[in-house]
């Protein structure tokens, strides 16, 4: 695909305030520790104004139709039950506004990916994967510049005071990796383009392992196994590409404080000792709705945590997306959601999209290690306009 044809995309400006929108999480993110608390409260406040723009230029250029996109009315159903459940939940008040910001931004990206699929969706693929890939090279490339040498030694809670954590450089670099494979292969870019995407890919896959980030790790290795024995290309690169994947994967293992053999140590500690924090929410919320069954169909309210600020647990949200709704919502929330943003985005992409991106692995995968529902998480933008764009009708037809 020539670039001159995206070009309606990308000139397009509430495509623009979409990428604002995803860039200014990621900066967000890092406005704290890098600058200090005032600004990180001046950016969050411009980050909270364009937001608010960008609605009122989606109302304005596309009212509030969906008609493009499938199912939208069990979207709607799952946004009105979960302000219900967070209203009648122990302590509605403060979950309420948290919720907010789950709803709204979800009604943005349905009426924003439904005005930019008259382009097209699978050229809004093609450019939704090249703005996550320019949002999330930001990541690798701030370790590149600040971070200590990639070396066989592992980053695991060694970076956690900085401006990025080692699971924001575990899961920022399979993106990248994932997103700019879309661009690579099927947008027409210079060849100096190429060679530097390739050089941030490799650097990115060395930082992923280095970051020890298992869910990072999973999700790419899925992508790659699917591209390996599903993909058409001559066997030849399949064959580089897997002898590269298990020379770099045995290098870092040689030493014995790589991230490989961290990866093994700590899981066999957290089986052993159960010390798993989210596997001990899970326990004590299934324990407490059963003991009101009647919650299993409303929940105790989006983003509520009284239950687990009463008792002893490692953790005291469940870091988790689909616990948060499990719980949050009750059994109705959550299965539609799963329907809408996992088994019909997944029966799309194996029938439609497999071949253009991998980034549904990624989008699936790492939610179940974070809470990314509400739109200043950070992988919020691109899960929601990901698998939206895979509900819309030119897919499903």
């Amino acid at each position: 695909m020539q670039l001159i044809e995206l070009k309606p995309i990308l000139k397009n400006r509430n495509f623009k305030f979409l990428f604002i929108n995803m860039f200014m999480v990621l900066f967000n993110y890092s406005a704290y520790t890098a600058f200090g608390g005032a600004f990180f409260s001046i950016i969050a406040q411009i980050k909270t104004l364009i937001f608010t723009i960008s609605i009122l230029v989606i109302l304005k250029d596309n009212h509030l139709s969906s008609y493009r996109i499938s199912n939208t009315k069990y979207m709607y159903f799952i946004m009105v039950i979960s302000i219900l459940s967070t209203i009648i939940g122990a302590n509605s008040f403060g979950p309420l506004s948290k919720t907010l910001t789950f709803v709204i931004p979800f009604l943005y990206i349905i009426y924003c990916i439904n005005y930019l699929t008259k382009y097209g969706a699978y050229r809004l693929l093609i450019a939704l994967s090249l703005i996550i890939m320019i949002c999330y090279a930001i990541i690798p490339i701030y370790y590149l510049a600040y971070g200590s040498a990639i070396s066989s030694s592992h980053i695991y809670g060694l970076a956690e005071g900085e401006v990025f954590v080692s699971n924001h450089y575990g899961w920022a670099s399979t993106i990248f990796i994932l997103s700019s494979f879309t661009i690579s292969k099927h947008l027409s870019i210079k060849k100096k383009y190429k060679i530097i995407i390739l050089f941030f890919q490799i650097f990115s896959f060395l930082l992923l392992m280095n970051s020890a980030c298992r869910s990072a790790i999973l999700a790419l290795s899925i992508s790659l196994l699917y591209f390996i024995f599903k993909e058409k290309i001559v066997f030849y690169k399949k064959l580089i590409l897997y002898i590269f994947l298990i020379s770099a994967s045995v290098y870092l293992s040689l030493n014995e404080d790589s991230a490989f053999q961290f990866i093994l140590e700590r899981t066999e500690r957290q089986i052993e000792e159960k010390e798993e924090g989210r596997y001990e929410t899970f326990i004590v919320m299934k324990d407490k709705i059963n003991a009101e069954p009647s919650k299993w169909i409303y929940g105790v309210g989006m983003f509520d945590y009284t239950v687990l600020s009463k008792v002893e647990t490692k953790l005291k949200q469940y870091h988790n997306s689909y616990l948060e709704l499990l719980f949050g919502g009750g059994i109705i929330v959550f299965s539609l959601f799963i329907l809408l943003m996992i088994i019909r985005p997944f029966k799309v992409f194996w029938r439609k999209t497999g071949q253009y991106s991998l980034l549904i692995f990624p989008l699936v995968i790492i939610p179940f290690f974070e809470s990314d529902l509400t739109a200043g998480q950070f992988l919020f933008f691109p899960w929601f306009a990901y698998m939206i764009l895979l509900n819309a009708k030119e897919f499903n037809a």
